[in-house]
């Protein structure tokens, strides 16, 4: 009995001892625990806290060796971040090295270790015999893992599994977090970047210039050594390389190489696909020309199109003479910033072609000038003398004409009065057009100007078997015109009525006093206008086609003559019609105040 009851307290002193152990280290958890997410709230510098992180590792499962390896960004080695206490050295692993472990840790399981050769990989100093390595994944990437060796006693069971499993996801957690903070503080330094490229884009009216400044302000942004925009000359279908280069030495005109887009070049293809290009290494490229990468000494090299209404217009290089130096991210920024460029490169070509154009529109208008001129001077002089003399031998003054002659230079007669009207029709819309004709506006009795116009085209309209009548009220507020031209306006739109009315049909001249203003109307029975015709009308050089307009055409710059008259008189012009049944053409003249 004593033994067995000095054997059952035995064995609950046991129990006792192992409940105490376990409690303890549960309590040494907790506090590692604490202590790590203390560390994690501190900011404190990464190596320092996977230093921890590792040190904790190899207490809580009395190991003898323990490091986290965390890839670099650029060249995507490993380098090691030990426990305080690890029986090794700093290591830095190149991808390489990993190539064995990498596709296991990659899909998250973990990886034991049992060759010596292997274990000394991570562990150079150490001889150990045994080992596992426990994945870091952030987002699916493989962002480092926990390398542990040489357990003191026994083997590691799967309660130490646990433990590394906790503290291998605050290293997890750590990692996001950073992550989230470094993306956070690139998209800031994006939108800071952006705003300034958009500023330059907006304040330099020069493209040389803007594209220079904004090409310094990537290169900055992206920390790369060389940076230009390649533009699309469509003469010879080759993206050439733009003076405004950043990085490259002034002067040396063979570094603004031209590429041909054919060519299967990183820049043709960019342009070509519409796709941007990413190259760690362009000296083991094939996408890139050992002739491109030497020209302006670069191994890391970044091209992202310029796009523009789904038109590619050029595109952005990027280049620095060391591997690995760009990442995705550099080259979203790089995307941003050309679709701001593309649109200022489009607008500055744009309004290039605006000024050659009006640099070609001033010499035509010189021409059309000179040619002008030239009418006045040596088309309507001589005009002016033949034409008196035909009206000299219709009066007789050289003798009496035979009925076949007075019948022929009758004809001459109405030609030639034709031509003058034309010439001046010409004359008068060039120097309307030119602002020469100024208005001279003075006090206008407006009965008396619209009477006196109605009977001087009364003999026209005899002529032509036209009845030309007027409704025209006893008396009208005083007008302040230019009495010239506001008669001009009356003439041109009165010849235009009695041409386009056939014999036996009618023209009403009207006027009608309205609020503030006065309003004129032209009335014919003529051929009239369809609405595709009233909407051109007032165009200069614009004619009615038909039949019977064929017979009658003039400048075509009558009606636009009268619109530009009547505009600078502060009115408007317009016109009813209905085909068949004639036309209703109306202008208004402001009172004065």
């Amino acid at each position: 009995m004593p033994r067995s009851g000095s054997g059952g307290s035995s064995f609950t002193a046991q129990e006792l001892k192992n409940a105490n152990l376990q409690l303890v280290h549960y309590v040494r958890e907790l506090e590692a625990l604490y202590e790590i997410t203390a560390v994690m709230s501190s900011g404190r510098e990464r190596g320092d806290f996977f230093a921890r992180l590792a040190g904790h590792a190899a207490a809580l499962t009395e190991v003898r060796c323990a490091a986290f390896f965390l890839r670099r960004e650029g060249d995507g080695a490993f380098d090691s971040h030990p426990a305080k206490s690890s029986a090794t050295a700093t290591v830095l692993l190149p991808a390489e090295a990993l190539e064995n472990f990498h596709r296991r840790l990659a899909a998250g399981d973990r990886q034991v270790l049992r060759s010596s050769k292997d274990i000394k990989l991570f562990f150079p100093r150490g001889g150990s015999t045994a080992g596992v390595l426990l994945p870091l994944t952030v987002e699916g990437v493989l962002e480092g893992f926990l390398a542990v060796a040489d357990k003191r006693k026994n083997s590691l069971d799967e309660d130490d599994f646990r433990v590394l499993s906790l503290l291998t996801g605050q290293a997890v957690e750590y990692l996001t977090n950073r992550r989230l903070a470094r993306e956070k503080e690139r998209r800031l330094k994006d939108l800071v970047v952006l705003h300034e490229v958009h500023s330059l884009l907006d304040a330099e009216p020069d493209l040389s210039k803007t594209l220079r400044g904004v090409a310094k302000k990537v290169a900055e942004a992206l920390g790369a050594e060389v940076c230009a925009f390649l533009l699309h000359e469509e003469a010879t279908n080759e993206l050439v390389t733009q003076p405004c280069a950043w990085g490259l030495p002034e002067g040396e005109r063979s570094l603004l190489y031209r590429v041909q887009v054919e060519a299967r070049t990183s820049s043709g293809r960019v342009f070509t696909d519409k796709k941007p290009l990413l190259v760690e290494d362009a000296l083991r490229d094939p996408r890139v020309t050992a002739r491109s990468a030497k020209l302006w000494n670069y191994r890391s090299l970044m091209v992202v199109p310029l796009v523009i209404g789904g038109k590619c217009i050029g595109v952005l290089r990027a280049g620095h003479n060391r591997p690995g130096m760009f990442s995705s991210d550099h080259l979203r920024l790089a995307g941003l910033v050309a679709e701001h460029a593309a649109v200022v490169v489009e607008n500055a070509r744009l309004y290039r072609r605006v000024q050659e154009d009006m640099k070609e529109f001033r010499r035509l208008s010189d021409l059309k000038t000179d040619f002008l001129s030239m009418v006045s001077h040596d088309l309507l002089s001589p005009l002016s003398s033949v034409q008196g003399f035909v009206s000299l031998l219709l009066k007789g003054e050289a003798g009496d004409l035979a009925p076949r002659q007075a019948e022929f230079l009758g004809i001459c007669a109405k030609a030639l009065q034709r031509v003058t009207l034309l010439i001046d029709d010409l004359l008068d819309h060039s120097r309307i057009e030119a602002g020469v004709v100024k208005l001279c506006p003075e006090p206008v009795d407006a009965v008396d100007i619209l009477e006196s116009a109605r009977r001087d085209h009364e003999p026209s309209a005899r002529e032509k078997g036209v009845e030309l009548s007027s409704n025209i009220p006893g008396s009208l507020p005083r007008l302040t015109a230019d009495p010239q031209r506001l008669r001009q306006v009356l003439d041109n739109l009165l010849r235009n009525a009695l041409k386009f009315t056939p014999k036996g049909g009618r023209v009403v001249l009207s006027a009608r006093a309205g609020k503030k203003e006065l309003v004129v109307s032209v009335t014919d029975t003529g051929i009239g206008l369809s609405v595709e015709e009233m909407e051109k009308i007032f165009e200069k050089y614009y004619q009615v086609e038909g039949a019977y307009s064929k017979r009658v055409r003039g400048s075509g710059l009558g009606l636009a003559i009268c619109k530009s008259l009547v505009e600078r008189h502060g009115g408007r012009i317009w016109v009813e019609s209905t085909p068949g049944e004639g036309s209703r053409f109306h202008f208004s003249i402001p009172f004065p105040a």
